[in-house]
Parts: structure tokens; sequence; C-alpha cells
């Protein structure tokens, strides 16, 4: 069991920093893999002989090229690591060892100092946390960008000369087909499930929802063996690629980082006959016209866009937020998690936001005294949605936080436990300016508590913000980052996240 830390309310934790080290060699030789083993053990034995550091490990890519943060395992366990509050510092012997491609460690560092942790490069003697640290930034964010032209301006020369010679860039597996020698060839059993797909959409009044329904209760799987969505569905439905053919750049490139559906901005190529079809063209055609008819007709409650449609992220998933509607009642409109609304809360715990909330939230950003939607659709480029606050980033690149202030309960809802008979307790909001306090439930329901009196809110959410180091109250760590509290009648005891206990003394 980890030692409990206890604090008194004056005082703050300045816990000593957790530190790790992260080294790669890019080739498995001999001399290299002496050169890597070297540096382990000298972080090793820096890390540990400082008195004032926590020993966190080091992060070893053995034999593997610094060109793609993707294909390094331990840089990604790394990155891990420091999203779940393990890291607070770490060591890194030059800015290339780190990442070969400017732009991944512009990413990178940019996300780590988003949550304070300190990368320093011994090389260059940098602290990511300092005045030379936002020089090298900026550095790297110019040696990027024309990095990033440069590959893109490659990238989509040999595009192009491959379209020329009538060559798929992109050899993507799909269901039905794999790649052998370069061509499509045919998986006998999956384009059967294709062709089961077609022939049921073609010849029952079926939707699109409903036919993936159908599709995974029959047992069919996609490629990875995971059942199928109906947007995938619907994607198979109407790729040409199950007729024979195919048509090259169907989305292009409009700048750096930014894909486009080509709408007719490009030339498309059509390859015809480029490989044995699953289905006729005559069914891929017919599939076309039935899906326009039924889509003619369609209704539904959800159809109408709006100006925040697109534009709105969950900050806690990076999923999608959606509109839903119901008949009637205080949130008739509400904007929620997609991710939440398909899988449930053990997917992601966003709390929705009200039509009429987000619009009072997007007037305070824009300083707007009535709602203009075309005002926003010009100025705002996205919004994310955290339970805490709303971030608008706008098109001209500057960005704008507002508190939420929607969501009536507290972060600490269902987290908090009595000291004295173990039961939950509840938070109740008192009438007037008096603070909302906390109470036993097995005191109210049972009687058999032993507690006496209740906790004020103010002191429960002053204990979490000293607890975790805050200068102020934020919904979204205490939410986060505490996992439960044991309200005893001379202290708090907080459980963290990661393992951690601190013991708060009430004044």
């Amino acid at each position: 069991m980890p030692e409990i830390l206890t604090i008194k309310p004056s005082q703050r934790i300045l816990a000593s920093p957790r530190v790790a080290a992260y080294a790669r060699a890019s080739m498995e030789t001999d001399m290299l893999m002496h050169s890597l083993a070297a540096q382990v053990s000298y972080y090793i034995d820096l890390i540990n002989k400082r008195p004032d550091w926590i020993y966190a490990g080091v992060y070893v890519d053995r034999g593997i090229s610094g060109t793609s943060a993707e294909k390094r395992p331990d840089f990604q366990r790394l990155m891990a690591d420091c999203d779940a509050g393990k890291i607070d510092i770490i060591l890194v012997k030059s800015v290339s060892r780190f990442a070969r491609n400017k732009i991944d460690a512009l990413k990178a560092i940019r996300h780590l100092k988003s949550l304070g942790i300190s990368v320093r490069f011994e090389r260059e003697g940098v602290d990511t946390l300092t005045q030379e640290g936002e020089l090298l930034l900026t550095l790297l964010a110019t040696f990027a960008e024309e990095e990033a032209k440069s590959i893109s301006k490659n990238v989509k020369w040999a595009i192009h000369k491959k379209y020329d010679q009538g060559i798929e860039f992109v050899k993507k597996r799909m269901l039905g087909y794999r790649w052998e020698d370069g061509r499509r060839a045919i998986v006998p059993d999956e384009a059967e499930e294709v062709r089961w797909l077609f022939k049921r959409y073609n010849e029952g009044n079926i939707s699109i929802k409903h036919l993936a329904k159908e599709f995974n209760e029959k047992g069919f799987r996609s490629i990875n063996k995971n059942t199928m969505s109906p947007s995938s569905l619907k994607h198979i439905l109407t790729n040409e690629v199950y007729s024979g053919d195919v048509i090259l750049q169907k989305r292009y490139m409009e700048s750096i980082g930014k894909a486009r559906v080509n709408r007719g901005e490009r030339d498309r190529v059509l390859l015809q006959e480029a490989h044995d079809p699953i289905i006729g063209y005559d069914t891929f055609e017919k599939t076309k016209d039935v899906m326009a008819k039924r889509a003619a007709l369609s209704t539904s409650l959800n159809a109408k866009k709006t100006c925040f449609s697109g534009k709105i992220r969950c900050g806690l998933c990076g999923s999608s937020v959606v509109r839903r509607t119901r008949p009637k009642g205080p949130f008739a409109k509400i904007w929620g998690c997609n991710t939440k609304d398909r899988k449930g809360k053990g997917a992601c715990s966003l709390h929705f936001i009200s039509e009429d909330d987000l619009v009072e939230v997007s007037k305070e950003a824009l300083g707007q005294e009535d709602f203009d939607e075309d005002i926003f659709k010009r100025r705002v480029e996205s919004v994310t949605l955290f339970d805490g606050k709303i971030v608008f980033t706008f098109r001209n690149g500057s960005v704008k936080t507002i508190k939420r202030t929607d969501i009536r309960h507290s972060p600490l809802s269902g987290k908090v436990i009595c000291g004295s008979c173990g039961a939950s307790m509840f938070r109740e909001n008192q009438r007037g300016d008096y603070d909302a306090i906390w109470r036993c439930s097995g005191k109210k329901k049972r009687g058999n508590c032993k507690r006496k009196g209740s906790i004020k809110d103010g002191e429960l959410m002053k204990a979490a913000t000293q607890v975790l180091g805050l200068k102020h109250a934020d919904d979204s760590e205490i939410r986060t980052r505490i996992e439960r509290v044991k309200a005893c009648e001379k202290s708090f005891i907080f459980i963290l996240k990661n393992g951690e206990k601190v013991r708060w003394l009430r004044e």
C-alpha cells in the first residue's frame, strides 16, 4: 500500500518531479546498440543520483527510424504515460533523438507543454518550459512548415505521376479484395458478404441502419473482424471499386494537413475494368438510383443543419459532438458526444450541453448581444467541449476559453464516501447564497451513521484544489485526476487515479 502524504490546508503540495528519459537508435548495429545501452545506464544513474527526483523509467526504441512517431512503440508509451499524469520531466540526448521529423517533434513538444511537462534536450541545452524552449518551438515550427511543404510537394508529384500511368497511389485493403502482385484479387468469402449487401439493399425496403444490424446478426464482419457500422456499409454501397472501376483523386490536399473531397476542383481519373468485379455494373447503378430515391423521401428530426454542425468536438475522447432532439422539455435540443451516445458512459463521460446554453456561451466568445449564426460560421473554426470549459478556436488563429457553468453538479459527485460508515455522500444545494453541503446517505436512509453535521462543498473543493496543486479550482482536472475521497471527521483522504493517497487535515 502506498504511503499516505499528510498536508495542512495552508500547504500546497510540492512533490518531487517524476523524471523519465527517452533514447533511440535507428539501426541495429553492435556499435549503435552499445551506444544505446550506454545512454540507458547513463540516464538511470543520472536520475537516481538526484535525491529531489523520482525515477519514472527509461523509454527505448531500438533499431527504429525517428521519421514517424507512430512507428515507435516506446515513444507512444511515453506519450501515453504523460497523458496519464505519470511523468513531469523528460530527458533526451538531442532533438534528433526525440524525433527526426520536425512536424512530429513540434506536435509532441506542444502537447507536453500543454500538460506542464518539461522536455530537456542535453545537446542543445534547452528546457521546453523556459524562454529558450519558446525559441526552440519557434524554430521547429519554421523548419516543420518548410519540411511539410517539401514533403507535400514530393508526394503530390509522385501521386500525379502514378495517376498519369493509371496506377493507384494508395493500395488500401477493403472488404472483398486483397492486393496480389500490384492488383486487386477477390477474397471469395468476403465477396459473398458484399454481394449479399447489394442484393438485400436493392430488393428490400430497408434503411442503412437496419441493414447494418442484419449484417452483424448474420455473423458477417469487417476486414478487422469487427461489427460493421452503418457509415461503413454506406461506403461499400457507394464504392465503384466493387463494379470493377476505380476513380482516382476523390480527395485532394487543399493545404498542408487539410484534405478536401474533390467536387470538381481537381481532375478525377476513371479507370474502367481495372480489376475483376464483385458485382455487375448494372447492380451498382441500380444501388445508386435506389439510394437517391430513398434519400429524397426520407425525413429526420435531426435533418436541420445549424451553424454548430460539424464544428464541435469532444475534449475528452476527440469524437464529434452531435445534435439530438426530443419532443419536449427544458432540454429539447441538446449537443452530446457521439461516442458516448453510441457506446455509453463507459466510453466517454462528457456531459451534454443544451443548445440554448451553447448559444449563450457562443455569444460571450464572440462578444455579441444577439447571436448571429452567419458571424459564427465566418469567425469560428472549431469548438472543443469539456465538462469544465469550452474552447473556441477562431479562423484567425486565436483561441478563447469560456468557463462552462451549465453543469449543475459537482466534479466530485459519486466519488465521496463517509469516513464513519463507508456509505456514499451526496451533495445538497442550499437556498439563497449559502454554500452547498455534503451529507451521508447512510445517516439519511438508515440512521446508523455516527457522523456529526455535514461538510461544506467549498471546503471540500478547496481541499481538492490544493491536493492537486492547482492555483484555482478546475472541474475538469478534479474530475479527471481524483478517483475517490474519504471524508473523515478531522481529515479528507484523497485517492488519486495515479495511485497516490493524500490526507488533507481539516481546520
